[in-house]
């Protein structure tokens, strides 16, 4: 488990992108339940970019993030099937200097 100042430290080091889109979608994705160490929000937002920016298989990012497979594939798909009815459209623009960077 991780210590709060490690939280509070990993927090911060996240864009605010990143923070951005894990409160656009956490009403959607929370688990209001003490059962099971229900993932946080801030997690699954963090599963699914990964699948999203890798296209790698399920069980390599379970792996990466200490979860089952059948774990990670609920993620992205809560994820990705948040409410968009209620949010606002957005565009996704990325920094082509980050793109390109080797």
């Amino acid at each position: 488990m991780i210590s709060q100042t490690k939280s509070c430290v990993l927090v911060t080091a996240f864009d605010k992108s990143t923070l951005f889109i894990t409160n656009l979608v956490a009403g959607d994705i929370s688990h209001n339940t003490q059962r099971n160490h229900a993932l946080l929000p801030l997690h699954q937002v963090l599963i699914a970019l990964r699948f999203y920016a890798s296209g790698s298989f399920l069980q390599v990012i379970g792996d990466t993030f200490v979860v089952d497979k059948s774990t990670v594939s609920r993620v992205i798909t809560a994820v990705s099937g948040f409410n968009s009815k209620t949010a606002p459209p957005y565009q996704v623009a990325f920094d082509e200097r980050q793109m390109h960077h080797n």
